[in-house]
């Protein structure tokens, strides 16, 4: 408004435009057109730079390296190896274990490398494993693009392992065999993968829940529900195409884990856990199979 306003048309009497007319005109269609020029310069010609850059296709990305795999199945096995039993079976095996450790005579015999049914020694050699095959991965992920704060915070994980066997700490170690197995989603998305990393995310989340339980924090454990209820729909974004008929099992079973930790049951809590890992594990088959 004020730039015409600033610059009113002088017309002549027989209906044509003056020169001052001409002139006034003029300059308002060289501001007109140099505005127009301005902004089709910022909205029409953005610079490369600030365009976020696409994800590499599935297509673009290689395989995940074997080290990957033996790292994640080591890990497993040491998860295994740890994880929290009901209270009726930890008794059980408890027992078993005493009773092997019986000789002629009813003399109980020492068994230094073994506490709680568990062989420390064997732990110590499968945390050696887990270090070599971290020594084999971490360039090949580095190279592959893996965020320094998720190559960092394996490591930090990892390096603790062996103060855990060391003390015996079963708890710990397992707590920080599933924190480090935690790091490996992260990876698998710089490869070409089948699956969505997320449903391995659920896994470890899950797992988590379990930890926080067995050590008395159901606070913690509310907390980890919350998460899983958001990565799963973050999941199921993902597939979106899938039949329900894969997935329903895995949403139920997250609301049967939901409800045992509001029941504050640790070993219903264990149990609906092992359930859900069961049913995961095969949508995880199924899925690879329909792809």
């Amino acid at each position: 408004m004020l730039l015409y306003d600033s610059y009113p048309l002088a017309y002549t009497n027989s209906g044509g435009v003056s020169r001052m007319g001409m002139r006034r005109l003029g300059l308002i269609l060289a501001v007109v057109m140099l505005i127009a020029s301005i902004g089709s310069g910022v909205f029409g010609c953005r610079s490369p730079q600030s365009k976020p850059l696409p994800d590499r296709s599935q297509e673009e990305k290689e395989p995940p390296p074997r080290e990957l795999q033996q790292l994640q199945t080591s890990l497993e096995q040491l998860y295994e190896e740890l994880k929290p039993k009901p209270a009726a079976l930890a008794d059980e095996k408890q027992a078993k274990a005493e009773g092997e450790e019986m000789g002629e005579g009813g003399q109980r015999m020492e068994r230094p490398e073994t506490a709680g049914g568990i062989d420390w020694s064997r732990l110590h050699r499968q945390v050696e494993r887990i270090h070599m095959q971290w020594s084999g991965l971490e360039h090949k992920v580095i190279q592959s693009g893996a965020r320094p704060e998720d190559v960092a915070g394996i490591e930090r994980e990892l390096n603790d392992l062996p103060a855990r066997v060391s003390v015996e700490d079963r708890s710990g170690l397992r707590l920080e065999a599933n924190n480090a197995a935690g790091y490996l989603p992260d990876f698998l998305e710089l490869y070409a993968v089948r699956v969505p990393a997320d449903l391995l995310r659920l896994r470890y989340l899950a797992r988590d829940v379990v930890n926080r339980v067995d050590g008395g924090d159901w606070a913690g454990a509310d907390q980890d529900m919350v998460k899983m209820r958001e990565l799963w729909s973050r999941a199921l974004l993902q597939l979106k195409d899938t039949p329900r008929t894969l997935t329903e099992s895995v949403h139920f079973d997250i609301g049967d884990l939901e409800e045992a930790v509001n029941k504050r049951d640790r070993d219903l809590v264990l149990i609906k856990e092992e359930i859900f890992e069961k049913n995961l594990d095969s949508l995880v088959r199924r899925l690879e199979a329909e792809i």
